[in-house]
């Protein structure tokens, strides 16, 4: 968007970006942004679209996260940046109730997968969780079975299948998205398309969150494609999705201005 400002960022442990839209005002917040790309691709500079944007629409600054990605760097190395990037916010002087963490599709799962662990170990929970089509099951059985889905010509399974197989690369051990009931979890907003390959993720880990007995609202949009918050221009409808992640979070932090967007 024009008006972002972006401030590069490489301390050595944490890499990425911060990015201010041209309406941030507010520094009581901080969202950290996992972008997608199955585990193997994207980068916070390609993703400028949909963080300049998440940036306007909350009048809040976004970091947007480069981890490093399969199949040159495979699990744990991508939690292992994001805890480092979360624990690196924390020590800039944000408290934990003031993080909001964001991700899609591949992100969405390493964002939720950092809640839960962190949640899991007692940790306080942030402010808040957004998640654009997540994926929940690394196995991907869901996807498999998910009734909705259409061939969008973005994100199939034999795609999706590789993407994780490079992600994993044989090892034990990655989290499955399950939350415990009691966990201290966050305010949790999930959008999705009820015709995406992930769309049955989207709608299997609000049930989890909701019977671990957090609140997770589910906003599913008919007939979009994987991620449709990263076409503003061409999809009215992801300006209504910035819109609704702005007043969920208005809503939680008890901002009192409209939403930018």
């Amino acid at each position: 968007m024009g008006g972002t400002r972006i401030e590069l960022v490489d301390n050595g442990d944490v890499r990425g970006e911060w990015v201010r839209g041209p309406k941030t005002s507010r520094d009581d917040i901080v969202v950290l942004y996992v972008h997608g790309g199955g585990f193997v691709a994207g980068s916070p500079r390609a993703y400028r679209g949909v963080t300049s944007r998440l940036s306007t629409a909350l009048r809040a600054p976004v970091f947007g996260l480069a981890y490093r990605l399969a199949p040159e760097h495979p699990f744990p190395a991508a939690p292992h940046d994001l805890d480092a990037a979360y624990r690196w916010l924390l020590r800039c002087g944000y408290r934990s109730d003031q993080i909001v963490i964001a991700g899609d599709s591949a992100g969405g799962y390493l964002a939720a997968d950092l809640v839960i662990a962190n949640a899991r170990a007692g940790l306080p929970e942030p402010a808040a969780l957004m998640l654009f089509s997540p994926m929940a099951d690394l196995s991907l059985s869901i996807a498999e079975v998910h009734d909705g889905a259409v061939d969008e010509g973005i994100l199939s399974m034999s795609v999706a299948r590789a993407a994780v197989a490079h992600y994993l690369d044989g090892a034990a051990g990655a989290h499955d998205l399950r939350p415990a009931p009691g966990m201290s979890l966050p305010p949790t907003l999930i959008q999705a398309s009820t015709t995406e390959l992930l769309g049955g993720d989207a709608v299997e880990l609000a049930d989890r969150f909701r019977r671990a007995g957090a609140t997770c609202e589910l906003q599913m949009w008919p007939d979009q494609i994987h991620v449709f918050q990263a076409l503003p221009v061409v999809v009215p409808e992801s300006r209504m999705a910035y819109r609704a992640a702005a007043q969920f979070v208005a809503a939680i932090t008890g901002a009192s201005q409209r939403p930018a967007m």
